[in-house]
């Protein structure tokens, strides 16, 4: 279906006031979107009657079918960022002064990006909707040159004129997306700088973790004490007490010197690769030192619950820990604290 658009008053004022400024017809008619013939026939009217108004011209013919035109129209009501136009004041000329032509206030909304889907246009209307939006924005081209027109220098104006609307707009949403990145930035220093909070301090993390790893490296001396000692203990015991003190006590003590001495190890190298090696690998050694901590809780638990529950030694019987067993006992379990709460302290500390 065949249609022309009607020019509006404003655009004939603008062709009116273009040609008196030393453009050629096919530059209006190409600035504005409408034919050679309805520019020549605006400024016929206008040097017989000195007025642009009810002037029949009609612009470029559009083709576009119906089903088209409903689906454009439909596209562009759902989408509100396409043009705004909030206030906008026609042409009209002055019964003194016809020659001088009124301002045109345009103010239109940037459009960030203009969402035609390919499910609301048929494959038949693609070319059609885009001579469409091409005539479109010939249109508003030609209301924003006018409106910049007036404040613009003729060089500046004269430089957009080979650029077209849509890259114009584009060109503005950079530099004013850009210009705002600035601000925000050297906002968000100045406030850093103005701050009064202090900052902190790497280098002091650093060096309190590498202490850290010394202390935990000098523990490991501990549950290897607890391990070597358990061997040089074990066969001064008596027969009797072989049969289940030792199977018992000595067995727990050794393993929770063996759980002690891993887990020491294992934080050992998650604290190192953490903090001093530009690696990410330490989930592996969490699970880890979950299980293996667990462990020695356990062990650690009932060591100590069998150990302390016993009677009162009889020296005079055979079945009985000598003193110094006992004391080694008593030491390995100390030293099994120790480990628990050094372990516990880099976890909670660094986990």
């Amino acid at each position: 279906m065949s249609s022309r658009r009607e020019t509006t008053e404003s655009e004939r004022l603008l062709v009116v006031k273009w040609s008196k400024e030393g453009k050629s017809l096919r530059e209006i008619a190409s600035l504005i979107g409408v034919t050679h013939g309805c520019v020549q026939k605006i400024l016929q009217k206008y040097k017989k009657t000195g007025s642009v108004a009810n002037i029949p011209g009609k612009g470029r013919k559009e083709i576009l079918s119906t089903t088209a035109n409903r689906k454009i129209i439909h596209s562009l009501k759902k989408d509100p960022r396409f043009f705004n136009v909030n206030n906008m004041t026609t042409f009209s000329a002055k019964s003194e002064e016809e020659e001088k032509l009124t301002q045109t206030v345009v103010t239109a909304t940037e459009p960030s990006s203009i969402s035609l889907s390919d499910n609301e246009l048929s494959d038949s209307d693609s070319n059609e909707s885009n001579y469409h939006f091409q005539s479109i924005e010939g249109s508003f081209q030609a209301i924003a040159c006018s409106s910049r027109s007036l404040t613009m220098p003729s060089a500046q104006i004269n430089g957009f004129r080979g650029i077209s609307f849509r890259n114009i707009l584009l060109r503005q949403q950079i530099t004013q997306n850009y210009q705002e990145l600035k601000r925000r930035i050297k906002m968000r220093a100045t406030r850093i700088k103005n701050s009064n909070t202090p900052t902190f301090d790497f280098e002091k993390e650093k060096n309190f973790w590498l202490y850290y790893l010394y202390l935990l490296s000098f523990s490991l001396i501990l549950p290897i004490l607890a391990i070597v000692l358990n061997y040089s203990f074990i066969g001064d015991c008596p027969p009797r007490a072989i049969l289940w003190r030792t199977c018992v006590h000595f067995a727990l003590v050794l393993l929770t010197g063996i759980l002690g001495f891993l887990l020491l190890i294992c934080r050992l190298i998650t604290i190192f690769i953490r903090h001093f090696l530009p690696i990410s690998r330490e989930q592996e050694l969490k699970k880890l030192t979950i299980v293996l901590f667990t462990l020695l809780i356990l062990f650690f638990i009932a060591e100590m619950t069998s150990f302390y529950g016993m009677s009162a030694f009889d020296n005079t019987s055979k079945g009985y820990f000598r003193q110094e067993i006992c004391a080694y006992i008593y030491g390995m379990n100390m030293v099994a604290s120790i480990v628990l709460f050094l372990v516990c302290c880099s976890i909670f500390l660094d986990f």
